[in-house]
C-alpha cells in the first residue's frame, strides 16, 4: 500500500488541532492509517511578512526560532516510532546476551540501542520539507501535514465538507486530488 502526502492550511492556530483529533478517530475507526503526522503553527507575534507559499499544485512541540524573537513556528512531530525499534533492539540484545552469558545486560543494552535508533531514522514526512513550507505561515495560522494510506475514500471526503481547510500540496493522483479539494471547498 503506497503512502500518499497531504499538506492542509487552515486560517486560525487550532484548525489543524482540530482536523488532527478527527482523522485519528478515523483511523481508530479503520477508515485510513496515518503513518505520520505533523501539526506546524505561527503565532500571532510575528514582526514582519513571512517567506512566500509555495503553488498549491501539488510529544513535545519543538520551537523552530527564526532570526527574530517574535517570528517562531511550533512544530509538533505528532508520530512517535521508537517502540518498534526498542522492541527489536531488546529482542536481539536478549540473543546476544544469551549467547554472550548476560541476558539481562544484553536485554537493556539492546533495547536502549534500538530506541536509539528509532529516534534517528526518520520515515516519515521528510523534515526538510516540512520547513519549507512552514515558512509560508501567516501569522495566526497553521498547517497539517499527514502522511496517510489507504482509506475508505466516500466516508471521509463526507466528512471533510465541515472543515475550513484548504489542500495546499498532495501526491494523490490528479482525479483523486480533484476530489479532496472539491470535498474541502464545500465547507459551510
Amino acid at each position: 500500500m503506497t503512502a500518499n502526502i497531504h499538506v492542509l492550511m487552515f486560517n486560525d492556530l487550532l484548525g489543524a488541532e482540530n482536523m488532527l483529533e478527527n482523522v485519528n478517530t478515523w483511523a481508530n475507526q479503520g477508515w485510513l492509517n496515518v503513518e505520520d503526522a505533523v501539526v506546524v503553527t505561527r503565532g500571532e507575534g510575528s514582526e514582519e511578512p513571512p517567506l512566500p507559499m509555495a503553488a498549491a499544485s501539488t510529544e513535545q512541540p519543538m520551537i523552530v526560532q527564526t532570526a527574530r524573537s517574535g517570528r517562531e513556528l511550533e512544530i509538533k512531530q505528532t508520530t512517535k516510532r521508537t517502540g518498534k525499534f526498542a522492541l527489536g533492539g531488546g529482542g536481539i540484545g536478549l540473543l546476544a546476551g544469551l549467547l554472550l552469558g548476560g541476558p539481562i545486560g544484553g536485554l537493556v543494552v539492546g533495547t536502549a540501542a534500538g530506541a536509539i535508533a528509532g529516534a534517528l531514522k526518520d520515515s516519515g514526512i521528510d523534515d526538510a520539507f516540512i520547513k519549507e513550507v512552514s515558512a509560508g505561515l501567516r501569522p495566526g495560522t497553521s498547517a497539517l501535514f499527514l502522511m496517510t494510506a489507504g482509506g475508505d475514500e466516500e466516508k471521509i471526503l463526507a466528512e471533510l465538507r465541515p472543515h475550513k481547510a484548504r489542500l495546499l500540496k498532495t501526491t494523490l493522483p490528479p482525479e483523486r486530488e480533484a476530489a479532496l479539494r472539491a470535498a474541502l471547498s464545500k465547507h459551510e
